[in-house]
């Protein structure tokens, strides 16, 4: 190696630890400047993501019965969702098909229960894409299905929760 290959060497090195220097300077600098008297500082933790799975439950009353499926075949029944890691400030969509299984024209409703914990309903939100159309009772071997969205929200201002379940309730009217 000859003497200017070793010199620049030494100079990129000397450079690299300068600006480690002036790193190391200027984050102390940071933290001091951000101390509070007789308090240490401290960093805003960023919220993890949540985790749920939740029942998927039916209200059948009468002529009015409905079933929630994963295909539109309607040979895979929706019993629970499972909706995976949910950030802060974000949403998650599940697809479903709704057949109408009862005696009668149907419009659709969607609620929620038993949320654990109970207070996870404060920070978030489900809804649906389904606009009040009437799904026509079955003809001999014909059904009326609909594909739907389910949507869950999550609000960014989320504390304290690391996990929750809730029930989906999806029902028929007249």
């Amino acid at each position: 190696m000859s003497i200017s290959k070793a010199t620049s060497h030494a100079y990129f090195w000397d450079s690299v630890r300068f600006l480690m220097v002036l790193l190391v300077i200027g984050s102390l600098i940071f933290l001091a400047s951000n101390m509070k008297s007789g308090q240490f500082f401290s960093f805003t933790s960023i919220e993890r993501p949540v985790a749920s799975k939740g029942s998927v439950k039916t209200i059948n009353v009468g002529d009015y019965n409905v079933g929630v499926y994963w295909d539109v075949n309607c040979s895979s029944t929706v019993s629970s969702i499972e909706w995976g890691q949910i950030e802060p400030g974000s949403a998650k969509n599940v697809s479903l098909f709704i057949r109408n299984e009862g005696k009668s024209a149907a419009s659709l409703f969607l609620g929620t229960d038993n949320w654990t914990p109970s207070n996870a309903s404060e920070f978030m939100t489900l809804s649906w894409d389904y606009d009040n159309q009437t799904l026509a009772p079955p003809d001999e071997d014909s059904y009326d299905i609909l594909l739907v969205a389910l949507t869950l929200q999550v609000s960014p201002s989320i504390e304290g929760i690391e996990s929750f379940s809730f029930d989906v309730i999806i029902g028929a009217t007249a």
